[in-house]
């Protein structure tokens, strides 16, 4: 190895459901992206992780309920996993999560939830309250620890969101404008919209 010393931030991303973790490397060229930006130096080199946390397109929502303790998981077994086993750079502000769709909705959750672990989220398209795809409810979807509106407002965690919504994505966006005003410093939120383009991964 080059630089057998070297430590990195992190990025854990979440896949939306139905989907999967190849959509990254597939659809969205993840790898492409990434080092095109390190090649001219608008970001690091990050070790990227993303966790299968929809088995068999199961809707867990990354939430601790009757299909699993997936936010449990996610924040002490995959979380002990990458430490142990990859040279990560232990400041919380060099971890972020991103996650697209349901997967974005798993972004805001994980890091607002848990500013002690992560100083960065990042939504595409999701969302910030669980929302079950149909015929899969598996817990209360107006659960008060997973209302994000209101752990900005109560909680007003120390982490820094960007969240994406494209402009004919109608839930996208109205999910976004609802959530806008709860956020308050020491929580950021930057915003992004497009004019046009849907629900779809090449949005």
């Amino acid at each position: 190895m080059e630089t057998p010393d070297r430590s990195y931030p992190v990025v854990v991303g979440f896949p939306g459901v139905p989907g999967s973790t190849s959509t990254y490397r597939d659809e969205m060229k993840i790898n492409e992206l990434v080092m095109h930006n390190v090649k001219n130096n608008a970001m690091q080199a990050p070790i990227m992780v993303f966790p299968q946390v929809f088995p068999n397109n199961a809707d867990t929502e990354c939430v601790d309920g009757k299909s699993g303790q997936w936010e449990t998981w996610i924040t002490t077994d995959l979380r002990s996993w990458i430490t142990t086993n990859l040279r990560t750079i232990s400041d919380r502000k060099a971890w972020a999560t991103t996650g697209y769709s349901a997967g974005g909705w798993c972004s805001a959750m994980v890091s607002m939830r848990h500013p002690d672990q992560y100083g960065w989220g990042i939504s595409l398209a999701g969302y910030f309250a669980p929302e079950y795809s149909k015929d899969q409810l598996q817990d209360d979807p107006k659960d008060p620890k997973y209302q994000l509106d209101k752990v900005a407002q109560e909680q007003k965690p120390d982490i820094g969101l960007w969240a994406f919504a494209a402009g004919q994505d109608q839930p996208a966006v109205d999910a976004l404008n609802k959530f806008k005003p709860s956020v308050a410093a020491p929580t950021s939120l930057v915003t992004s919209f497009s004019q046009t383009g849907g629900h779809r991964t090449p949005v």
